[in-house]
């Protein structure tokens, strides 16, 4: 997470900083806040995970420990109030790392499903060749008589 923790929280501050309606909070409740094109910091972190061979699971470990620790040292900070504005802050923050998490389970998937894909498809096409040639040999040696002779059964 070390590679893409400041670039994952600028874009979290970044969110923070920003007025947001309810129809905004709510959308992002469910993972589909507003976002910029091209890749986010959370999108990238997804596909170092993946060519790195990390589990989704693994990857999920990293954003949890990176919210205790944001929340820890906010607290330590003395950030952390029971007020109603430090509340919404906090719920805030959580919105954004969930949107991050969403972000990067999504990435992950999609990566995962290609490379999937494109396993299976290298697969079915190693095993067509042998298979088609094996399938051709025996249909030559049923019709040219050869597979009934060498097993003593002439039709003769």
């Amino acid at each position: 997470m070390r590679d893409h923790a400041a670039e994952i929280l600028r874009v979290v501050a970044q969110n923070l900083e920003q007025p947001q309606s309810a129809a905004q909070q709510q959308r992002k409740s469910r993972g589909e806040g507003d976002r910029e094109s091209g890749d986010t910091p959370a999108e990238a972190h997804a596909d170092e995970r993946v060519a790195h061979g990390f589990s989704v699971d693994a990857m999920m470990t990293e954003y949890r420990a990176l919210r205790a620790s944001v929340v820890r040292l906010w607290t330590k900070a003395g950030a952390i109030k029971f007020d109603e504005h430090c509340m919404a802050e906090l719920t805030r923050f959580n919105e954004a790392i969930d949107q991050a998490i969403a972000e990067s389970v999504t990435r992950y998937t999609e990566v995962m499903k290609q490379t999937s894909n494109i396993f299976i498809g290298i697969l079915s096409h190693d095993i067509r060749n042998p298979l088609g040639t094996i399938a051709m040999s025996a249909e030559y040696l049923v019709r040219s008589g050869k597979i009934l002779m060498a097993r003593g059964l002439d039709e003769t």
